[in-house]
């Protein structure tokens, strides 16, 4: 008890906390849509619910980096779950523009387009996942830690980055900027200016 005290003093409380408090609420929010999905049967909610998973997936994996590899100093188990959250960021490749394609009431051919995206979206995520294991040193590495930031608590645990872990964030922030204008025309097309609130 004395040992698991000062652990609990000497760790990073406000770095442990946000994640535990995200990991709460994204799995209440998961069970949710899955009822919801579940009860009415309509596709945006299945969007909804694989979206969820992958969210959880990446909060509880900082959850654990930090339990493990900061506050118990199983740094190689942090390690895993760092390669496990950055997978799951990933996947957002393919679940963002499958909300796009799923929320939004754009025309046929744009529609289309999104759906083609969503796809590419998935098979890139589905390399990077074959490669973080078959090649960690290409995505996060399992045997470098991050050069820059090892006197930061929470950067301890993080194995170095690689090409594909810089191609995925160049590839994620095109995208944001995409769906950004994927909302603003579809309420300017739809001229119903009230979505703007929900949307954002």
């Amino acid at each position: 008890l004395f040992a698991m005290s000062d652990l609990i003093l000497n760790m990073t409380v406000p770095h442990f906390i946000v994640p535990f408090i995200c990991t709460g609420a994204l799995f209440i929010s998961l069970c949710l849509f899955i009822y919801i999905y579940l009860r009415f049967g309509d596709r945006i909610y299945l969007i909804m619910v694989i979206n969820g998973l992958f969210a959880l997936i990446f909060v509880s994996s900082d959850l654990i980096i930090t339990a493990f590899g900061e506050m118990l100093n199983h740094v190689h188990t942090g390690m895993q779950f760092h390669r496990i959250e950055q997978l799951a960021v990933a996947f957002f490749l393919f679940t963002l523009p499958m909300i796009i394609y799923g929320l939004l009431r754009l025309n046929k051919t744009w529609q289309k387009i999104n759906k083609i995206i969503a796809i590419t979206g998935l098979s890139i995520a589905f390399v990077m996942l074959f490669s973080a294991f078959i090649f960690p040193d290409s995505f996060i590495s399992q045997t470098t830690f991050q050069k820059t930031g090892q006197n930061i608590t929470w950067n301890i645990a993080r194995g170095e980055e690689g090409i594909l872990y810089i191609i995925r964030d160049i590839l994620l922030g095109i995208l944001m900027l995409y769906s950004f204008v994927c909302v603003i025309s579809d309420i300017i097309q739809n001229k119903d200016y009230k979505r703007v609130i929900f949307l954002l």
